[in-house]
């Protein structure tokens, strides 16, 4: 399935001026971490390509080897999620006869939702916390960040998935070297919000520098939230005279060599967001997590003292109906009383069916590709083609 839906959702990207939490998961060998307290030497590598202008001369255009897409991510418990976005993914099986993705996406269409449970938990809050006046209005806002982050269906967000090159440091942070007199490293794919992203490129910009080919310095805090070990890492361009492909030419036509035969199967091992999902799958799963909502809201609709209790505590019913007579019966396709941390029953999805698999997609299915964007659109006005004359580091 990864193939073909990255096929179809995997939008490549070559530039990185317009492209405006990455999961501590496991991975494979691909992905690239941050590491607290080390330093990281990183070259960003770039692809050639011949192309012809309007006036009918060839041209060569350096490429990033890149992509970017939008990502759902969610907690189911204490685990971490993400699919990428399914808007627009249309896919269908081998045989073309069953559609997989219609373009699409369940959770999209439930940030709304999303947002209704905040909301009522917010006034929930306010009202049972016990608190008055200026002691309220801190704990308020220092719970909205919180509840905000707990939604169960939030809206995407960009990120690009960009392949580097890190080379190997030891202990003293100086270049490993390997048996045939060359540094030694790493091909890694680094994924990097719209925000990192934007940063990282004016760091470079600042020293006039150009990003595809330059060579970076991060250096990570020693510290055990990995959010501050990104969010205070400093990054610091290399002078070009300095750089490791300057200092070892034949380290460079090694990585391109290398960069050449480089493709994106496989990638979904580095990152899971991109096994992706069918539309049935998607469905499945935001019923499952809205379940408890949806049955509050069935409830409301005969009962108005019903209310929402999903985030109350540990113990009893996610949606109570004090005022429901003993003697009401139980709403069609609606599971009463189900408990938090107990995964409930979902109700019917229309048109998919029930106690059968969901419908994956096979390996190599046709897809349609809508909305597939021209990598040289993305950062092709960057003129950040002038010799370094400065080096400027930021935290971010």
């Amino acid at each position: 399935m990864a193939g073909s839906f990255l096929s179809v959702a995997g939008r490549k990207t070559s530039d990185i001026r317009e492209f405006l939490r990455d999961a501590v998961t496991g991975g494979n060998s691909l992905r690239y971490k941050p590491e607290a307290g080390k330093k990281h030497h990183i070259y960003i590598p770039y692809m050639t390509v011949e192309e012809v202008d309007g006036d009918g001369n060839k041209i060569i255009k350096k490429e990033l080897v890149a992509m970017y897409s939008n990502v759902h991510d969610w907690m189911e418990g204490d685990t971490y999620k993400a699919v990428v976005c399914l808007k627009d993914v249309v896919r269908y099986s081998d045989d073309g006869k069953t559609m997989l993705n219609d373009g699409s996406c369940p959770f999209c269409n439930r940030v709304g939702d999303a947002w209704d449970i905040y909301r009522y938990r917010i006034e929930h809050e306010e009202k049972t916390c016990g608190k008055a006046g200026q002691e309220l209005t801190k704990h308020m806002e220092a719970i909205k960040g919180k509840f905000a982050d707990e939604r169960k269906s939030k809206e995407s967000r960009s990120y690009v998935y960009l392949l580097i090159v890190q080379f190997r440091l030891d202990a003293t942070n100086n270049l490993i070297i390997g048996s045939d007199g060359l540094p030694e490293y790493d091909l890694r794919v680094v994924k990097w919000s719209a925000s990192r992203a934007e940063k990282i490129q004016q760091v470079i910009e600042n020293t006039q520098d150009e990003f595809l080919g330059t060579e970076i310095i991060f250096e990570y805090p020693n510290n055990d939230d990995p959010r501050q070990v990104v969010g205070q890492s400093t990054t610091t361009p290399v002078f070009p005279h300095a750089r490791i492909i300057t200092r070892f030419p034949a380290v460079k036509d090694k990585i391109q060599a290398e960069i050449a035969k480089f493709t994106w199967e496989g990638i979904e091992k580095a990152y899971p967001e991109w096994s992706g999902m069918t539309v049935a799958e998607a469905e499945k799963t935001v019923n499952a997590l809205f379940q408890a909502w949806d049955n509050y809201k069935a409830e409301l609709t005969v009962n108005p003292s019903a209310k929402y209790l999903e985030y109350a505590g540990t113990e009893g019913p996610a949606v109570s109906n004090p005022a429901l007579s003993a003697t009401a019966g139980v709403i069609p396709g609606v599971t009463p009383g189900v408990a938090p941390g107990v995964t409930p029953q979902v109700a019917p999805v229309p048109g998919v069916p029930q106690g059968g698999p969901i419908p994956t997609a096979p390996q190599g299915a046709p897809v349609q590709m809508p909305g597939m964007v021209d990598p040289n659109q993305i950062f092709g006005d960057v003129n950040l083609g002038a010799p370094a004359t400065g080096e400027g580091k930021i935290i971010i």
